[in-house]
């Protein structure tokens, strides 16, 4: 029963992934009409909202209303009104029914709890479970070939907190995983109990997925939030071949692998000895990782569906020693607040704007008026401010984006980064404010009277961590009272960004490094930055750094 229920359910994720691609092209056509409708819909539904009334919504006739009567908002204009969403209260500013919250790193240094309604996770669902496989078809079929119907490998999983209302607390990538349960019981590479752990902290989920995954010789899609996700699997997968080999052989989970026992139990009827796939993975896997390997371990593969733009194009490249010529979706754009673009084509990084998820603005670099998206110029840098399908009116997400061109009346663009600058390892995004947030309360809570600081991100490491300089005036006296100083900066930088203690936990995330600089450090990076520039006035503090050569500077200077 279960193979033809796979091939169902392949089928119906290909058809509803090229209708899904079909429909935004279509739509493109007039974009600019719809998008003007999609905002006045959102407002003439929340109109009776407190938010709605606050701003006259009910008045609101066009955009030049709205840009009258609503002003441009960030998160700390909404914070009252979501906990008060926590703690019960209904129609603030939706009047949706709101069944997830997004849990954002935020900028303030403190955590954003952002609602998303049944609407905006069903628009999410459709681009992150079936975006895909809409242009994999459309690819393969250009070349002649089908898209085969087989196993889904998903490297996420849905493991998210529960709020005091019961509502779920996790990342808004994650979410899709559940909307389709029911596809991967038939579909997925990995048994349903790795995909929704009851300890994710305790179990060890590189080990699970690969071990599951490559016994299966039918894999055809792997979907991973990031590029760096699915390269660290890659390298498990490299350096922890022989074990994952012996254990598909005996048909067991290896007593090493951390996992508990009652886990071990609902896992075991997926355990059976399978010494015929042991040996054919031994025959690729010793032939060395000098070769791609993916098209070996799973000969039907056909698709990566990842974010390997902006800051994870660094995995590009690693990942084609894995994999070879074979296609990437590079997914698109989005964030807790909403889904915003998404890929058009395999392999490509430009996007189109996509208008289901909200109503856009667009803020030039130069900080002008926002406009909308039939005034933008290609080649030109804005802001994105988003009115989505969950309460946020005007609101400043923060991102930069660059237009690159058009298709139809819609645009395409690439994700640039952050409008504030931030340290980022494997998309947990931390940014200025946040590193403020932990070293001032390090400073408060040791009283150690810190004169400055700098990040780098250490990615000869690995893992990759961060590595922070402090220059102050006193120093710790022991290795106990450093080791308690690192320990708070931590627990600091995680309670600003929670995102860095999960990847820490499952190992992608390396630990912090704390390192003291020598007295006059920062004097004389000032003083040196100057002479360089010629101007003094307009140095800033390097507290995040970009060049290597600042690095070493920071480097040579530690005690």
């Amino acid at each position: 029963m279960k193979e033809p229920m796979k091939y169902l359910m392949y089928q119906v994720m290909t058809l509803t992934g090229r209708y899904v691609m079909l429909s935004l092209r279509r739509k493109s056509k007039d974009a600019n009409r719809r998008s003007h409708r999609k905002l006045m819909h959102l407002l003439y539904k929340n109109r009776n909202t407190e938010y709605g009334k606050k701003y006259h919504f009910a008045d609101i006739h066009s955009y030049e209303d709205y840009i009258k009567k609503v002003p441009i908002s960030d998160y700390s204009d909404y914070d009252s009104y979501i906990k008060r969403m926590l703690a019960g209260e209904k129609k603030l500013i939706t009047a949706e029914t709101v069944g997830f919250y997004a849990d954002s790193s935020g900028s303030t240094g403190n955590p954003k709890r952002i609602p998303v309604t049944k609407k905006a996770a069903a628009v999410a669902t459709k681009y992150m479970a079936f975006q895909a496989f809409g242009i994999g078809w459309e690819y393969w079929k250009k070349r002649s070939k089908k898209l085969p119907s087989g196993r889904f490998f998903i490297m996420s999983e849905y493991s998210p907190e529960k709020l005091p209302n019961g509502e779920d607390l996790g990342c808004i990538s994650e979410l899709f995983i559940n909307k389709i349960k029911l596809f991967l019981r038939f579909t997925s590479a990995t048994p349903i109990q790795v995909l929704f752990p009851s300890d994710v902290r305790n179990m060890d989920m590189k080990y699970l997925k690969m071990r599951f995954s490559i016994e299966k010789r039918d894999v055809i899609i792997i979907n991973a939030n990031y590029g760096s996700i699915v390269y660290e699997h890659m390298r498990y997968l490299e350096e922890n071949w022989k074990l994952l080999c012996e254990d598909i052989e005996k048909g067991l989970i290896n007593d090493t692998v951390q996992i508990s026992e009652d886990i071990r139990k609902e896992l075991k009827p997926y355990l059976k000895p399978n010494q015929k796939r042991a040996a054919e993975l031994r025959d690729i896997f010793e032939k060395g990782f000098d070769r791609p390997v993916v098209p070996n371990i799973w000969p039907q593969y056909s698709l990566t569906s990842t974010i390997v733009t902006g800051s994870f194009s660094f995995y590009i490249d690693k990942l084609k020693r894995y994999f070879g010529e074979l296609p990437f979706s590079y997914f698109g754009y989005g964030a807790s607040e909403s889904i915003i673009a998404v890929a058009n084509e395999m392999n490509s990084g430009d996007f189109p704007l996509i208008q289901d998820g909200g109503f856009y603005e667009f803020v030039p670099e130069n900080e002008g008026k926002p406009v909308t998206m039939d005034k933008l110029a290609i080649g030109k840098d804005y802001e994105i401010i988003v009115t989505n399908l969950s309460g946020l009116y005007r609101y400043r997400m923060g991102d930069v984006v660059k237009i690159i061109g058009t298709m139809n009346e819609l645009p395409l663009l690439n994700f640039v980064g952050r409008k504030g600058r931030n340290a980022n390892i494997v998309g947990e995004k931390t940014t200025e404010e946040q590193f403020n947030f932990a070293v001032n309360g390090l400073s408060q809570d040791t009283g150690m009277a810190i004169i400055d600081y700098s990040v780098w991100v250490d990615t000869e490491k690995s893992p990759p961590c961060y590595v922070i300089f402090i220059e102050a005036s006193k120093l710790p006296e022991t290795e106990e009272q450093e080791n308690k100083y690192r320990f708070i900066l931590e627990e600091k930088l995680n309670f600003a960004n929670s995102t860095i203690a999960y990847y820490t936990e499952i190992g992608f995330i390396g630990t912090l490094k704390l390192c003291y600089l020598q007295p006059g450090t920062y004097s004389r990076y000032f003083d040196l930055t100057g002479k360089k520039a010629g101007i003094s006035n307009q140095i800033k503090p390097a507290h995040i750094i970009v060049k290597p050569e600042l690095a070493d500077f920071f480097h040579s200077n530690c005690i």
